[in-house]
């Protein structure tokens, strides 16, 4: 049975956020009453309710005069609390959405004057930002659509300036979406053209038309790359880079790094000198990657992924030894294991993804699986020689998501019994190996470089 939904959203927020949603819980319920008991209750038993936990187990002895549905009814009250704190929190990190929200809520009860306010203020953003361009129209919107009479006292031009909103902010909407659908193209069989035809009437990928300098040019680098370009590309970037925070400041860093990965893989290694070492320490240092102002050990697994398929051993060890300081991790030693195997898998070096592997325990269940996983892999390809203990690694690792099938969403565990059912296939000699039947399959490319390397057929 899957935990209740109050308990993982509050699993997912920070010691400091728990303490403050508590905080939140006591403006609406007296301390000693039952719901803000609850609240600190678990916020204390968090780090020992696991996704296999029951409700009666959470509950515990001490509400144990409680029963399930009882006890799942204060849930579903500190959920809605939690609900209403959350879009609190949000405003609170975006007060130009909030501006917004106070236009309508004003005008929603005659205060005109007081709409104004934040309608001017809104009004006057800059047009260099993806958001701005989003609030402008917005609030323009808002105003336009009421019973305010600032449309009548501005005749025709309110109607012009919203036009002109619209226009500025679907011309950023269109390139962005562009420069998508082309990355998509590239990463998965799929035709953008008909897309890429209705956007490109708005936005046209043209300088004078385009709201935006740099997403033309990575949509052209994406789809023809010339290496000169992309470095007056970086370098303008690095020189003068996008607001702190921002969403500009978010998807140029992602791109900028798409864009070398691709070079990568197009030309040989020795004609792409590394640029990727000055974006890394761009993105590491201003907190790109981070989730509310911390790296999560998810995103960091994600990007040494990327960085070990493309470059050495060697550069992807140092990425490692370098940056894995900056995840925040309840187990940091296990973690930077777990990073060192990845980069090991890529590379070949079994012996070495089996001793980085090899007993090690871990909070974040998603490590604990790809960790299994890559432990799985390295004892699959040493099968000839240990036949007893590569099926042992594979029948414990089927036996824990046998033990624990509600640890992920269905779609993972899929993703890793699959890559199982794959290793086994093999294992029996099968040829063709049909990985096209797993649409979530784990490790895919490298289960797909082990079959040509090994010279099967695949379908």
């Amino acid at each position: 049975m899957a935990l209740p939904k109050f308990i993982v959203a509050l699993k997912a927020l920070s010691d400091d956020e728990q303490k403050i949603f508590e905080k939140y819980v006591a403006l609406y319920h007296l301390p000693e009453s039952e719901v803000s008991g609850i609240c600190k209750f678990l916020t204390k038993t968090l780090p020992n309710i696991k996704p296999e936990t029951t409700l009666q187990e959470i509950r515990g002895k001490k509400y144990q005069k409680h029963t399930d549905k009882g006890f799942a009814n204060y849930l579903s009250v500190l959920y809605n609390l939690l609900e209403d704190w959350i879009v609190k929190q949000s405003l609170d990190r975006d007060p130009q959405l909030k501006d917004v929200l106070l236009i309508r809520g004003f005008q929603n009860h005659g205060l005109y004057v007081l709409a104004d306010k934040y309608y001017t203020k809104t009004n006057t953003l800059s047009d260099n930002h993806y958001y701005n361009l989003l609030y402008k129209w917005m609030a323009q919107f808002e105003v336009y659509f009421s019973h305010n009479p600032h449309k009548y006292k501005t005749g025709a031009l309110a109607a012009h300036e919203m036009t002109d909103s619209f226009k500025n902010f679907t011309i950023y909407t269109a390139e962005i979406l562009i420069a998508e659908l082309i990355n998509w193209s590239l990463l998965f069989p799929f035709d953008p053209q008909a897309d890429l035809q209705f956007l490109e009437k708005f936005a046209g990928q043209n300088p004078e038309n385009s709201k935006d300098f740099f997403l033309p040019q990575i949509s052209g680098l994406l789809r023809h790359f010339d290496y000169n370009q992309y470095l007056d590309l970086v370098y303008s970037f690095l020189e003068n880079p996008p607001e702190k925070g921002s969403f500009e400041e978010v998807i140029y860093t992602f791109y900028l790094l798409r864009l070398y990965t691709l070079a990568r893989k197009r030309s040989q290694e020795s004609l792409i000198p590394d640029m990727s070492r000055s974006i890394y320490d761009f993105a590491f240092t201003r907190g790109v990657f981070n989730q509310k102002g911390k790296l999560m050990p998810h995103n960091f697994r994600n990007l040494v992924n990327n960085v070990a398929e493309i470059n050495s051993l060697s550069f992807s060890l140092e990425f490692i030894e370098k940056y894995s300081p900056f995840v925040h991790s309840d187990c940091p030693k296990n973690s930077k294991a777990v990073y060192i195997a990845m980069a090991f898998l890529k590379h070949d070096q079994y012996d070495d993804v089996i001793l980085h592997t090899n007993h090690k325990t871990f909070h974040d269940v998603a490590e604990k699986i790809q960790c299994y996983s890559m432990h799985l892999a390295a004892w699959f390809v040493k099968r000839k020689s240990e036949p007893d203990v590569y099926h042992n690694v594979l029948n414990s690792f089927l036996g824990y998501f046998k033990r624990n099938p509600d640890n992920q969403s269905q779609e993972i565990v899929n993703s890793y019994l699959n890559f199982a059912s794959v290793l086994k296939d093999i294992d029996k000699g099968m040829n063709p190996v049909n990985m096209s039947k797993h649409t979530n399959l784990m490790n895919r490319n490298w289960l797909t470089k082990y079959i040509r390397n090994h010279k099967i057929d695949m379908i």
